[in-house]
């Protein structure tokens, strides 16, 4: 294998690939990327969850295939002036030269890399990458962090031939989104937050992102790069039975000004190191925003406009509630409320784009 690339697209290629990557699996070639010189280079990683496969241009003066430490590989080119690099191996061992710069790398079988298996029998449909990043953004927070529930720590999408429903739940709080699209599919299937989060990171807007959705895998492809990621298997919990059906009373409340209320709630919250909850209460017009902890207290008022709306407190852990409003990315959202125990329901002004479900605390 012989081959001349361009260090600055070398490095690209590298950078997305070495998110599959992993040191923290038994299998130590998980630990390695995959070079493949053919047509151009293809830089492969895989830790049997994700696989991303990038190509670019490159000059291959001989073909052929070799694995090189990830973490290694990544730090040399990286280090290298912006100047044509090229690589050669010989008997496994491979060359990097840059200028006067030069570095020999032992390298492993490239027989004994994984490879993801092909997509067969798919269901096929196209978005932009800013939908779905923006999907991908505004439910992604929701989704549970440990494996106690394993389908939890994925985004169930629905797809029908005009619609695309994005869900996250953990437990805590519930996230949908809704867009419109003309996709002319219909499947559903549960991908990791994990999966999705990486292919977000390497997403460019520019990209339209074709989607392949089959029994155990989604295959995505945009520019230059090759997604592939497991789907979770299993029965997701039945989200619409937790959205509330019956409404007590509204508010509308400035997004912005809001978030500014409850962080600097967070800072005494955080500051005392307990889950001391930020507490809301209505009074007419007025919002008054509260904590109080063993280091301190804090209070601030907000403008409001409510509707059915008595006297009324409710206490929020602060973390979740900051999650789901910056979700929102509106400047001004509808809250909706059935009691001081039940889930706080965050809705667009108008139309159902985005639903966000936060449970309150048990206040003392």
């Amino acid at each position: 294998m012989k081959f001349i690339c361009d260090k600055v697209l070398l490095q690209e290629a590298l950078t997305a690939a070495s998110r599959a990557s992993t040191t923290n699996s038994p299998n130590m070639m998980l630990a390695n990327l995959l070079l493949i010189a053919d047509e151009g280079l293809t830089v492969v990683g895989n830790n049997l969850e994700i696989s991303i496969e990038y190509t670019v241009p490159a000059q291959v003066q001989e073909t052929g295939s070799i694995c090189i430490n990830s973490r290694t590989l990544c730090d040399i080119v990286r280090s290298l002036p912006d100047e044509a690099i090229l690589f050669e191996e010989t008997d496994k061992n491979i060359h990097i030269t840059c200028g006067e710069t030069d570095f020999k790398l032992i390298g492993l079988s490239a027989e004994d890399f994984p490879r993801s298996e092909p997509v067969e029998d798919a269901v096929k449909t196209t978005m932009s990458a800013e939908m779905l990043t923006d999907i991908v953004r505004q439910t992604g927070f929701a989704v549970a962090v440990t494996d106690v529930k394993p389908l939890l720590t994925g985004i169930k999408f629905e797809i029908s031939p005009d619609n695309i429903t994005a869900v996250a739940l953990d437990g805590y709080r519930l996230a949908l989104r809704r867009e419109a699209v003309e996709s002319g599919a219909e499947v559903t299937c549960i991908i990791p937050g994990r999966s999705m989060g990486e292919l977000c990171r390497i997403l460019k807007d520019e990209d339209d992102v074709s989607i392949e959705l089959a029994d155990a895998a989604a295959r995505f492809r945009f520019g230059s790069c090759l997604f592939t990621t497991r789907l979770l298997q299993g029965e997701f919990i039945n989200y619409n039975n937790i959205i509330p059906t019956s409404v007590d009373s509204t508010a509308v409340i400035g997004v912005p000004e809001l978030m500014k209320c409850v962080e600097r709630a967070a800072l005494l919250a955080d500051h005392d190191g307990s889950k001391i909850p930020v507490k809301l209460t209505f009074q007419g017009p007025k919002l008054h925003v509260t904590c109080e902890t063993q280091s301190g207290q804090f209070h601030d008022v907000l403008n409001v406009e409510t509707t059915n709306m008595e006297e009324f407190e409710i206490g929020f852990n602060h973390k979740f509630l900051l999650d789901a409003l910056r979700a929102t990315e509106c400047e001004s959202v509808r809250m909706e409320f059935t009691g001081s125990i039940k889930p706080l329901v965050i809705k667009p002004m108008e139309g159902n784009e985005f639903i966000f479900i936060v449970l309150p605390v048990r206040l003392k």
